[in-house]
């Protein structure tokens, strides 16, 4: 069988829609798909219901690296953030598509994705980064996964990412609406 994403989502806040179809069309997929471009959430401004993780804003411990990171509230923008990529994942879930591509506004094609084959992956892939940044000191080193990718360890500017339905129903299962925390954590934990 044949995997091909279905869907993409861009969720953006300020950037002029003829930007991100540019920019779009800039990736260069192999085959055409459908996108669409959601109006994100700016800050705590929304009428999405959603409750902060309680067990973020750890004690403050002077031994841990980055203990003023975990220590202190979640930003207006983290919550936004966290929203948006909520936001685009309820609806590829209610619409019910297996493979979809996730964009914040900002996304910019490094390389083309004219070579994008989802059957390079087996069927225990999840999903994958398109950018990121990694957190170095974190975990062991990457490994390859196959010839184009490799298994990621922690990372953090989660922008651009492709989930499988699995992965997505986990988010959305999983209550992350209700334990919300900076995205970047939430993907790379679950």
């Amino acid at each position: 069988m044949s995997r091909k994403l279905n869907k993409i989502f861009v969720t953006t806040i300020r950037t002029p829609i003829d930007n991100i179809v540019n920019r779009l069309e800039q990736l260069e997929l192999p085959y055409e798909v459908d996108y669409e471009i959601l109006q994100g959430v700016v800050g705590r401004d929304t009428d999405i219901e959603y409750k902060e993780y309680d067990g973020w804003g750890m004690e403050y411990n002077e031994d841990e690296p980055q203990t003023d990171w975990w220590s202190r509230p979640m930003t207006d923008g983290e919550v936004g953030c966290a929203l948006s990529h909520y936001k685009m994942m309820k609806q590829a879930y209610d619409e019910g598509h297996e493979w979809v591509m996730f964009l914040e506004e900002d996304f910019f094609a490094q390389r083309s994705l004219s070579d994008l084959d989802l059957n390079t992956f087996g069927g225990d892939v999840d999903g994958f980064y398109l950018g990121r940044f990694r957190v170095e000191g974190y975990g062991e080193d990457e490994v390859p996964y196959n010839e184009c990718w490799l298994t990621p360890t922690f990372s953090f500017n989660t922008h651009a990412y492709c989930l499988h339905r699995r992965a997505i129903e986990t988010i959305i299962n999983g209550d992350f609406i209700n334990n919300l925390i900076p995205f970047d954590g939430c993907f790379a934990s679950t």
